[in-house]
């Protein structure tokens, strides 16, 4: 756990969470999309983010989407263990989540942060966010898109505590991966419930 009884620990974590949402935010979908005219945000189903993407244009600007967001996860997750270490590594992946999912270039519009989870994930546990991705794969066409990747990311924290063995860091990636989805099914319910 960091020591906060003086500043110098919390310093790395405060530049790690400010440099992972700065990089979350940038809005790779739209740059990608924007190349073709075509602003996600307004077509297909609305989300910025790799699916959307692919549907409205194919699978190289899909991939290309999918490629940016999670290096989006995985330079926030190295910025934050070389600040310092472990934790600022981790509140540089969640705040990364945060900013793609709130960007404040689109009016706080964002995509699920489902890859940058994707890449974050396999820096700061590598074998267990292989394994999930493996799991994605496999199950990806009998089960389909939406179940399977559910599945990939429930199995992420019992796998990172059956594989890491450090009960304090899964409880710090539970707490502040369940907040950020609790914060985002609010905010899509109210813009629901303000476009209704």
């Amino acid at each position: 756990m960091p020591d906060l009884t003086t500043w110098q620990p919390v310093l790395p974590i405060v530049g790690a969470s400010i440099l992972g949402y700065s990089l979350g935010s940038i809005p790779t979908a739209r740059w990608v999309a924007g190349r073709s005219g075509v602003d996600p945000l307004q077509a297909g189903e609305g989300n910025p983010g790799a699916t959307n993407v692919w549907r409205l244009l194919g699978p190289r600007a899909g991939l290309m989407v999918l490629a940016g967001d999670i290096a989006k996860g995985a330079f926030a997750a190295v910025a934050g263990l070389l600040l310092g270490g472990w934790w600022a590594g981790c509140a540089g992946l969640v705040l990364a989540m945060a900013g793609h999912a709130w960007p404040p270039w689109s009016g706080f519009r964002g995509g699920r942060s489902v890859a940058c989870l994707i890449g974050g994930g396999l820096v700061l546990g590598p074998l267990p966010a292989a394994i999930a991705i493996g799991l994605f794969l496999l199950l990806r066409r009998p089960l389909g898109l939406g179940r399977t990747a559910t599945i990939g990311l429930l199995s992420y924290p019992p796998l990172f505590w059956a594989l890491a063995a450090d009960r304090w860091r899964l409880i710090g990636i539970g707490v502040a991966y369940l907040t950020l989805v609790a914060a985002w099914m609010h905010f899509a319910q109210r813009r629901k419930a303000a476009a209704a």
